[in-house]
């Protein structure tokens, strides 16, 4: 029986999410870092061959949803840092922190599973701690965060490397995002008058690193924009997929 293949396929430019990569370099300081989001396959153009470019031109973390999408960078050989974005259940953050993948923390449960973890295994695993200010997805509400991340701290066996926020609305509604980049604000001042230093403070994703350089911190998360999509013109990118047929 002669094999049938489909009559369409995806060419992906891997040249063209480099350019991305330096057209956002421009919108950012150099003290700032880079995160690139590549969740859901890469946004569908290959999780592996993305993140082994990505590294390649000097990226130190990735983002990804879910513990099976950072395993899955883990055995193809990533080395860099990787953080869940999304929740993680018991025994997922368990084998995250067991493959040196960092956890979103947000939740007293996780950081008990944890605390255990460590004293068990004499490791210690990173989180960042996500405040939610706004999103209504995940996180820890903003008003609780201080008191959240000083339990966090107090442990003594945590790896606190980060703190983040993430936007509802950057591209549509100003007033609101001003609000968030308030809240979270709010919350890294009572971390600085506590001496409370973490490595990252992050915020912005793919709208907010070319609409609100005043949330670009220390790291960025830019998602769609590596994979040269953005709604506004005011971004150069270049587009990095290419469909054929037969």
């Amino acid at each position: 029986m002669t094999k049938k293949y489909r009559p369409t396929w995806a060419e992906i430019d891997l040249d063209a999410i480099k350019y991305n990569v330096e057209q956002i370099k421009t919108c950012i300081k150099k003290d700032v870092e880079i995160m690139p989001v590549v969740k859901a396959n890469a946004y569908g153009h290959g999780i592996c061959e993305i993140a082994r470019l990505l590294v390649s031109i000097g990226i130190n973390y990735l983002g990804v949803a879910t513990v099976d999408e950072a395993l899955r960078l883990r055995r193809s050989g990533i080395p860099c840092g990787i953080l869940i974005l999304g929740a993680t259940l018991e025994d997922e953050a368990l084998i995250a922190a067991s493959n040196d993948i960092t956890v979103t923390l947000c939740n007293d449960n996780i950081l008990k599973i944890l605390v255990e973890w460590s004293k068990k295994t004499g490791q210690i695993p990173k989180v960042h701690v996500k405040i939610d200010t706004g999103m209504g997805r995940i996180g820890v509400w903003h008003e609780e965060a201080f008191s959240f991340i000083k339990r966090v701290v107090d442990t003594g066996c945590i790896d606190l490397e980060g703190v983040y926020t993430h936007f509802s609305a950057a591209g549509r509604d100003e007033l609101y995002t001003s609000l968030q980049i308030e809240y979270f604000d709010g919350v890294l001042e009572e971390m600085d008058n506590a001496g409370i230093k973490v490595k990252y403070r992050h915020a912005s994703n793919s709208l907010a690193v070319v609409d609100w350089k005043k949330a670009h911190l220390n790291l960025i998360r830019p998602g769609i924009l590596i994979y040269g999509i953005y709604p506004k013109e005011t971004f150069r990118r270049s587009k990095i997929t290419t469909c054929h047929d037969s």
